[in-house]
């Protein structure tokens, strides 16, 4: 798998499965083997791939050093491509920013706050689907099927890859770039997003299994979990009332947030985001 993964050459993709994995090796409670010996393993794994893949990494890297790619790129340029704060709610709320896939850029309501255009245009997980993997993530009880441990290395590991995707707005950003040099191969410091899809799924899987699988705990853990679910639909659907029923709300939360004005368009837009969340 290690290798089948390079062999498309997207290298961000590589090193995101690969510290995972090393994430995975080093938290896991395994019975046997210690950390140094786990690391000395991960380490072997990485070093044989590498060596069967050296047939296409050698005349790649060769390649690349003649051509743009092989460029590092300035701290400003690549921040350009980082992930804005105000974008963070698109992960519950399905085109809160406006629409990529037009011709018209004025279907896009982020633009002001962009320093360029948006790099990954589309970072929905859904609102049920985050509660499972923060429920699941924290969830204090400990089971075979996916120890604590784990769960929690993994919710860090999400929070982690939100926090370097801001890019510099994230206060350690420069110097966790200056520490670790292989975290420059990203050049734009959204894609560090995609380290959280395989938290957010597994996460998510296990809150889901442990609701519908373990029957004694089902009535004390579902009171909890639909509280939760209860609640942030029911301030969304309270949102989507107020800037519906106010112009001022509306217009304020657009020059405060976005930064522009409040349009027709923007307004039936952010409702049906937040309906459609809900």
């Amino acid at each position: 798998f290690g290798i089948l993964s390079v062999l498309p050459g997207a290298p961000e993709v590589n090193i995101l499965s690969m510290l995972t994995l090393l994430v995975w090796t080093l938290c896991y409670p395994y019975p046997s083997p210690s950390v140094f010996r786990r690391t000395a393993l991960w380490m072997l794994l990485s070093g044989f791939i590498l060596a069967l893949l050296a047939f296409q990494l050698l005349p790649t890297l060769e390649i690349m050093q003649q051509s743009s790619r092989g460029q590092r790129l300035s701290l400003e340029t690549s921040s350009s491509w980082a992930m804005e704060p105000q974008r963070l709610l698109e992960i519950i709320l399905p085109h809160f920013s406006g629409y990529c896939d037009t011709l018209d850029p004025a279907q896009y309501w982020a633009t002001p706050v962009l320093k360029g255009a948006a790099y990954l245009v589309n970072i929905y997980c859904g609102a049920v689907a985050v509660v499972l993997m923060v429920f699941g993530g924290l969830h204090h009880e400990s089971r075979d099927i996916l120890p604590r441990r784990i769960r929690r290395a993994l919710l860090i590991l999400w929070i982690i890859s939100a926090l370097l995707a801001l890019g510099q707005v994230f206060p350690l950003f420069n110097q966790l770039m200056s520490v670790l040099p292989i975290l420059k191969i990203f050049r734009y410091p959204s894609k560090f997003l995609l380290a959280g899809i395989f938290p957010t799924a597994l996460l998510a899987g296990y809150a889901l299994d442990m609701l519908l699988c373990e029957a004694a705990d089902f009535p004390r853990i579902s009171r909890r979990l639909l509280g939760i679910c209860w609640g942030i639909g029911g301030m969304l659907v309270g949102v989507a009332l107020l800037l519906s029923a106010s112009e001022q709300a509306m217009t304020w939360m657009e020059r405060s947030y976005f930064q522009q004005p409040a349009t027709n368009d923007i307004l039936l837009n952010r409702t049906l985001s937040l309906k459609i969340s809900t």
